[in-house]
């Protein structure tokens, strides 16, 4: 089969694309590579900037729509270079292993195949079990499971590479999450041990099992019987060299026998003397921003009312500014929207008119009190418009927008605006913040129309974003 070079393929404009703030345009983007990625065979390159940006899109971005396109691509690739991606494939087999936290049935489908795809390229069993084994102690019982059908898959992918060490240590972390309060991780821990017995015979994994109590040791050998047979019925030739474990587990003699027919490994996949290897600098998961702070963060200082209103006197001139406080609501919509027209026009990067200074303009006098809509729907709109070009978005901001967005969602007027700026405000921080706002704001609340609308956005946000749960 004949290379393809799908790196001259991928349009000039992609990686301006794939940041841009609307999350339909990220996915468009990615959507579009997924496409040219998909070939049997793909010529080597220089693939570092396409593989960071799939890197960034996957670990940070708050839309699970944006990040499972960028899964799909980072699967094409693998499939597409085999062993040419193998350097890349060990930093981002644990990018992917944090998705599995989400609940989506397409989400885990599409990440399960993308790690048994990086697993063809590592071609290491030991490489690959180095990675994964931090995630086995993880807070998620989902990615813990997850992480141990893996190793499952791994383990009866390349029988062959199971030498005496890395039985050892696999048997050793497994007979551990045995005794996790999740029942999915136990089942999951039973049965991969049982699979690496099929492989190598009972005896070679029951020498680091003696710690089992009699209950688990039982379980163990039910589950190695339905294994076994399972396996048995497929490869009738195999089945008579695994026989069931007997209970209690013998104890192990002084020498330790060796895995029958153990492989010899080339020097550059030689299984490791220690359990496990440190995570290289670039495969550490990245600090995530706390979004459960307060307002009162301490790391975004506040500006008061005076500073704003000489900043925006600098900015916009006397005469609009003024304009922005008048009676006359036709003439307080005149300069809201010229005001937003001038923050269209303002380079973020280099200019000192901060979000917060901007923020406080909006709630001078009337404020945030308003009567008008078409007036407050401006305003609306400049929050919006703010949260997309200043990143770092001040979470001050979102706090207080939230209660405020919360007291007009019902508004047939401003409701659509008001879902707009919203998940404007979802794409600058998170879905987990946001919803956890809104739900203390629905709390706070008699509107009984207010409280059934603040559902009906929650429910929309979370089909839109998804929603990851910190355990």
């Amino acid at each position: 089969i004949e290379a393809v070079d799908v790196l001259s393929k991928i349009p000039d404009d992609f990686y301006n694309e794939v940041i841009e703030a609307k999350w339909q345009t990220r996915k468009e983007s990615l959507d579009k590579l997924q496409k040219i990625l998909n070939v049997t065979k793909m010529s080597n390159g220089d693939f570092n900037a396409l593989v960071s940006v799939l890197r960034t899109v996957i670990a940070s971005d708050n839309n699970i729509n944006v990040v499972h396109s960028a899964v799909k691509c980072v699967d094409n690739l693998a499939k597409g270079l085999r062993t040419l991606f193998t350097n890349h494939a060990t930093f981002l087999l644990s990018n992917i292993l944090d998705k599995f936290k989400e609940k989506r049935a397409s989400v885990v489908e599409t990440c399960r195949s993308t790690i048994d795809s990086l697993c063809e390229c590592l071609n290491n069993i030991d490489a690959v079990f180095d990675i994964i084994t931090p995630y086995l102690t993880n807070k998620s019982p989902s990615i813990k499971e997850e992480v141990i059908r893996y190793i499952g898959r791994t383990i009866n992918k390349f029988p062959e590479q199971l030498q005496r060490a890395i039985v050892k240590n696999i048997s050793i972390e497994l007979a551990k999450v045995l005794e996790d309060g999740s029942q999915s991780v136990r089942e999951a821990g039973f049965e991969t041990l049982s699979h690496l017995m099929c492989i190598v015979g009972e005896k070679n994994v029951s020498l680091y099992l003696d710690n089992l109590d009699d209950l688990k040791k039982a379980k163990l050998n039910e589950t190695f019987l339905r294994i076994s047979s399972i396996k048995s019925a497929s490869t009738p030739e195999k089945s008579s060299t695994s026989k069931p474990m007997s209970v209690p587990v013998k104890q192990p003699p002084q020498s330790q026998p060796s895995v029958k027919n153990e492989p010899s490994l080339s020097q550059a996949t030689a299984p490791s003397k220690t359990l496990l290897k440190p995570l290289t600098p670039k495969a550490i998961k990245p600090i995530k921003r706390d979004y459960t702070a307060d307002q009162n963060d301490p790391s975004e200082l506040d500006c008061s009312e005076n500073t704003a209103t000489c900043k925006a006197k600098e900015q916009l001139g006397e005469e609009l500014f003024e304009m922005l406080s008048q009676s006359v609501w036709k003439e307080r919509l005149k300069a809201y929207e010229e005001f937003a027209i001038h923050l269209e026009k303002l380079d973020a990067a280099s200019s000192d008119f901060t979000p917060l200074m901007i923020f406080r303009i909006l709630g001078i006098k009337p404020g945030w009190k308003d009567t008008n809509f078409q007036v407050t729907k401006v305003r609306f709109n400049i929050i919006s418009l703010i949260s997309k070009k200043f990143r770092p978005f001040p979470l001050r901001i979102i706090h207080e927008s939230i209660q405020i967005l919360a007291e007009k969602i019902s508004d047939p007027k401003l409701k659509e605006q008001v879902y707009t700026t919203l998940s404007d405000l979802c794409e600058a921080s998170s879905i987990n913040y946001v919803s956890y706002r809104i739900a203390t704001a629905y709390t706070n609340t008699k509107n009984i129309k207010n409280q059934a609308e603040t559902f009906l956005y929650l429910n929309k946000s979370i089909e839109e974003f998804g929603l990851e749960i910190d355990l």
